[in-house]
């Protein structure tokens, strides 16, 4: 049983509509190193930003 006691960690594919822990929204454009990170559009009020985003800023998927 040499496994280790890793937690399960979802991976979100490109084009995952998901909610981020500070309440906006984003869409996944790219997935870096298998899931360790992620690049998202962030959406703002009529426009979009685009930023690296941390699994662990991700709060849970929309679409």
């Amino acid at each position: 049983m040499g496994g280790s006691a890793k937690m399960c960690q979802t991976v979100y594919e490109e084009g995952d509509k998901v909610e981020l822990k500070n309440g906006k929204t984003a869409t996944v454009v790219e997935v870096l190193a298998n899931g360790k990170m992620y690049v998202a559009d962030i959406d703002l009020d009529d426009d979009f930003e685009t930023e690296f985003v941390a699994p662990e800023e991700i709060k849970k998927k929309l679409s």
